[in-house]
């Protein structure tokens, strides 16, 4: 696409989305507002109030599903591997430590697989929908780099907080925010002429902030969903001298950033580096991570129960893994150690299962988009997030942290509408 042909697409954008919105009945417009009003109600630091909105598209998604006795959905693979996991969440609980202390947040996770299921089957059915969505995300992206932007101009510190209030306000650039990058960066990389310098000055502007706010993990993972994005689009010379380009572009934006600042260079390379738990065992990040892989030894099968780490971790003792445990933290900063300790081998291999074939439907849409559309890399966005091996948060009794990661997996797992049809249904 060209610059000139740019205003006349966003007009029909518009149009249809007018249309199609026009065409649903009263009630389920009203959801489907505020469904798009999402990306901006994440930017509230009142985590009750994105959990309310949460549980709201659930609850009338179920209603929906019973009115209408729609629940052909359930064949899909990811939705029966993610019961599966959730029953054997259950089980672990109920065999764990402390069944009280581990019912309750495995029954909070059970929402997050229904808000997929709403966003797929439901909410992100229509393709015009889905398109409004995106420049839903698009909006909320750049209104989040200027919000930040103008920390860093009044509050410059090493790690930013605004608009919430706290050390994370990457977790909607680098979750929520995160299909809007790929689009992004895939369009910088296929328009033609000038019109690819505003994607591209978007993934840019996203990968200078999520770098400023100091959070690392969140810094990388958008610089590997826009490389993904950009080297998976590369299909001829043009796109390999953009490729390039854009390459040198990231490592200026990245130098800049933190040249002058001591105490975010020294964060963002040298602590980076060091702290890496697979070749450091003296580091806190592989010693937080020893505890539930002690745990996951001293309880292979079930576990002992979700949610249990904070409480077992100081009670764990001695251990021929190398060095010590840290137990400061409530979390083991791995979702795939701490399922593994807290579930034991079920748990594991059964969230192992569910994810990849969150991770094979996204991929699945390939064959649903026309060759031209972007959605045909919104694979990358759940194999990001829900890659084993980063250093990320907590999958049990952390509202926030899984509010922002499900959010921007469903919105990736939109786009494949095949399942309906039966043959689509093999893995």
């Amino acid at each position: 696409m060209t610059l000139t042909e740019l205003p006349a697409r966003l007009r029909t954008l518009w149009t249809n989305a007018r249309a199609a919105l026009a065409a649903l009945p009263r009630w389920e417009r009203y959801m489907t507002f505020l469904w798009l009003a999402g990306p901006f109600v994440f930017f509230s630091p009142n985590a009750n109030l994105v959990e309310d909105w949460l549980r709201v598209i659930v609850l009338v998604f179920l209603g929906r599903c019973i009115h209408l006795s729609d629940w052909a959905w359930v064949r899909q693979p990811w939705v029966w591997l993610s019961a599966l996991f959730l029953l054997v969440c259950l089980v672990s609980s109920a065999v764990g430590f402390s069944p009280v202390l581990s019912v309750e947040p495995t029954l909070k996770w059970a929402v997050f697989p229904l808000y997929l299921a709403a966003a797929q089957v439901w909410l992100g059915r229509h393709p015009d929908i889905r398109a409004l969505m995106l420049a839903v995300c698009f909006a909320a992206l750049t209104a989040l780099c200027l919000i930040l932007l103008a920390e860093v101009a009044i509050e410059p510190k090493t790690r930013l907080t605004w608009p919430y209030g706290d050390m994370h306000p990457g977790l909607h650039l680098a979750k929520t925010s995160l299909l809007a990058i790929v689009a992004a960066a895939v369009w910088a990389m296929r328009w033609r002429g000038t019109a690819a310098l505003a994607p591209a000055a978007l993934v840019g502007a996203a990968i200078a902030m999520v770098i400023l706010t100091g959070e690392r993990m969140n810094a990388g993972i958008v610089l590997a969903t826009a490389a993904a994005a950009l080297v998976l689009s590369v299909s001829t010379w043009t796109h390999a001298r953009r490729l390039l380009m854009f390459a040198a572009l990231v490592a200026a934006i990245g130098a800049g950033r933190i040249d002058g600042r001591a105490d975010l260079a020294e964060r963002m390379t040298t602590k980076l580096v060091t702290q890496i738990p697979y070749h450091n065992t003296d580091e806190i990040y592989w010693q937080v991570m020893r505890g539930a892989m002690q745990m996951f030894t001293e309880r292979p099968w079930f576990g002992y129960g979700p949610n249990s780490y904070r409480t077992i971790c100081p009670e764990l003792g001695d251990s021929p893994l190398p060095s010590v445990n840290n137990c400061n933290w409530t979390h083991p900063h791995n979702l795939t150690v701490q399922i593994a300790g807290e579930t034991g081998i079920f748990g594991l291999l059964t969230y192992l299962a569910f994810t990849a074939a969150v991770v094979w439907a996204c991929w699945q849409a390939r064959r649903d988009e026309p060759p031209e559309s972007f959605a045909r890399f919104a694979f990358i966005v759940p194999l990001v997030l829900l890659f084993p091996l980063q250093i990320s948060g907590r999958f049990f009794g952390h509202p926030r942290y899984n509010l922002f990661l499900w959010v921007g997996v469903g919105f990736a797992l939109m786009y494949r509408q095949g399942w309906r049809s039966p043959q689509s249904e093999k893995l």
